[in-house]
């Protein structure tokens, strides 16, 4: 990835993807995956260790600031359980 400073100098830097890049890589243990807020959200439901109400504001938050769209949403497998999250449903 190349970075930009003010002077306009380039810069190479090196990043380090913890994301696997086929099937058969495993992210190593010591590192997380980058995933979207959406997966997040869904991720923590299923584990239910998070309380719904803090999963509705985070899911409502991201929909307010346009980083969770509704296609995204109406896309997701999961998405009556959204439905019913933003609803208030239990």
């Amino acid at each position: 990835m190349l970075t930009g400073s003010l002077t306009g100098k380039l810069r190479r830097r090196r990043f380090e993807s913890t994301a696997p890049c086929h099937a058969g890589i495993q992210p190593r243990r010591d590192r997380y995956a980058v995933v979207k807020p959406l997966r997040a959200i869904a991720d923590l439901l299923r584990e239910g260790k998070e309380s719904r109400d803090r999963l509705r504001q985070a899911l409502s938050d991201g929909m307010r600031l346009g980083i969770i769209t509704r296609t995204e949403l109406a896309r997701h497998p999961d998405r009556k359980v959204f439905e019913g999250l933003l609803e208030g449903k239990a």
